[in-house]
C-alpha cells in the first residue's frame, strides 16, 4: 500500500481518483452532494457571527473542497503535497491561493491564523502517525479564539461499509497481487473524537452522511438509496451507523 504522501504523485493516478472514486453519478459523488447545504449552513452561521474568514483547506486535493467553500470566506488557502493534485484545483478553484508543500516539514508554511480549516478525506487515508503530525500542525494555524476545524472520517467502522471491506480484505489476502492497492482502512467515532482531542480540539457538532450500503447504490434500488439517505442525513439518530461523518471542533 502506498504511503498517503506519495498516492497521488502522477496524474495518472489524480485522474483515476477523479474518474473513478468521484464519477459525477458514483457513491462519493452523491454524499458530497447532501454534504456542501450543511458545509454552507456551517460558513453562513460562522459570519453571522465573526464578519470575514480565512480559510486553510488542507490536503485539497483536486479542489472539490475547496472550490466550493471559497466563495463564503474573504481569504481561501489551498495546500496539497501534491503537485499533480494542484494542477487540476487551478481549474476548479477561482479565488484561492494554491500551494505545494509539507505543513510538517516546513515549518512557516501558510502560518497565519485561520479562523476556518477544513481537512476531508485525509484522516481515514493517512497513516497513524501522519494524523497526529498534521493535527497537531493545523492547531497551530488556527485561530485560538473563534477558529473552527471541519474534518471527514469517511470510513465508519460501525456503518454497513464494514461488511464489503472485509470481502475487500479477504480476496487481498487471496490475491495481494492484484488488491493490495485497495484502500481498506476505518475508524470508529470514539477513535476520531480522542485523536482529535489529543491534537487540542473540541468536537462541537458531528453529521452523519450515508447510512444506506453503499453497494447498494450500484443497483437499481440507487434512486431509493439516494432519496433515503437524503432524508436521514444529519440525524443525531443514525449518525452513529453512517458511513462518513462530518467533525465541526473548536480549538481547546
Amino acid at each position: 500500500m502506498k504511503k498517503y504522501a506519495n498516492r497521488f504523485a502522477t496524474p495518472d493516478a489524480v485522474s483515476g481518483y477523479e474518474n473513478a472514486e468521484y464519477a459525477p453519478d458514483g457513491y462519493a459523488a452523491l454524499i458530497w452532494g447532501l454534504q456542501k447545504p450543511f458545509l454552507h449552513g456551517i460558513f453562513e452561521a460562522r459570519h453571522k457571527g465573526v464578519g470575514s474568514c480565512r480559510l486553510l483547506d488542507f490536503a485539497c486535493g483536486t479542489g472539490r473542497v475547496l472550490g466550493f467553500c471559497e466563495e463564503f470566506c474573504s481569504v481561501s488557502d489551498g495546500l496539497d503535497i501534491s503537485s499533480a493534485m494542484i494542477a487540476k484545483a487551478e481549474a476548479r478553484c477561482r479565488q484561492s491561493r494554491l500551494v505545494v508543500g509539507d505543513i510538517c516539514t516546513e515549518a512557516i508554511l501558510l502560518e497565519q491564523p485561520y479562523d476556518v480549516i477544513t481537512a476531508f478525506r485525509f484522516l481515514l487515508n493517512a497513516e497513524p502517525p501522519l494524523r497526529v503530525a498534521v493535527l497537531e500542525q493545523l492547531r497551530k494555524r488556527i485561530h485560538s479564539e473563534h477558529g473552527i476545524l471541519i474534518v471527514n472520517m469517511h470510513g465508519n467502522s460501525a456503518s454497513a461499509r464494514r461488511f464489503p471491506l472485509c470481502l475487500r480484505r479477504f480476496r487481498a489476502r487471496v490475491d495481494p497481487a492484484k488488491h493490495q492497492e485497495v484502500m481498506m482502512a476505518e475508524m470508529s467515532l470514539a477513535e476520531t473524537r480522542v485523536l482529535l482531542r489529543n491534537a487540542g480540539f473540541r468536537v462541537i457538532r458531528e453529521i452523519g452522511f450515508g447510512v444506506v450500503p453503499g453497494f447498494l447504490y450500484r443497483s437499481m434500488l440507487k434512486p431509493i438509496c439516494h432519496w433515503l439517505d437524503g432524508r436521514l442525513c444529519g440525524s443525531n439518530f443514525f449518525k452513529s451507523i453512517s458511513t462518513d461523518v462530518i467533525f465541526v471542533c473548536a480549538p481547546i
